[in-house]
């Protein structure tokens, strides 16, 4: 049997888990001096609250890796393929890290998806077209084939998070707030 595991990157939430017959990863964040699991911790509507009323700023983290070494293990050693899809390597550690942790059990694929969101999910739906029929190694081709044919865009509402974040200067956000630009974000693969 395959199982899949997604990080909550992915943004398939809890709940929608059994659909996606996925385990979800959950990445960690720290709201002000706590420190919480994303999707675990926190419903969707309580991290809004902190991000917007209360004006925390979340900085992320790799999930637990203990964690996640035992939840693929106990899988592993029954005899099962896990094909781990994360987000993408080039916004997030948890790629390289999962790579580096599962590099030498060849029972375990980490897949990176270079992409985020609604990209991981398409991925998703792709390895469970496959899973109870093929190999991991036929399913991670297809997918390898898949991903640099994923798209994902962006429009923000507000400038203010891509400021808190790092991705623009306060000219830029100034100036763009001014003119009311709403830049289209695209996750490139390169």
């Amino acid at each position: 049997m395959i199982r899949v595991f997604v990080d909550s990157a992915s943004s398939i939430k809890q709940e929608e888990k059994e659909k996606y017959d996925v385990e979800i990863i959950p990445l960690r964040y720290l709201m002000g001096e706590t420190e919480y699991e994303d999707g675990v911790d926190l419903s969707i509507d309580e991290f809004y609250d902190l991000l917007i009323n209360q004006k925390l700023f979340p900085k992320t983290s790799l999930p637990y890796l203990d964690k996640v070494q035992e939840r693929v293990e106990q899988y592993t050693n029954s005899g099962d393929d896990v094909i781990i899809v994360t987000l993408s390597s080039k916004i997030s550690g948890t790629f390289s890290a999962l790579e580096t942790m599962f590099k030498d059990n060849n029972k375990v694929a980490v897949i990176d998806s270079l992409t985020a969101v609604g990209g991981v999910r398409i991925i998703v739906q792709e390895i469970n077209k496959y899973k109870k029929t093929e190999s991991m190694e036929f399913i991670v081709n297809k997918v390898n084939q898949l991903i640099p044919r994923i798209k994902v865009l962006a429009i923000p509402e507000t400038l203010d998070y891509l400021l808190k974040g790092g991705r623009l200067s306060k000219k830029e956000w100034l100036l763009g707030s001014i003119l009311k630009i709403k830049p289209v974000i695209e996750l490139s693969k390169k």
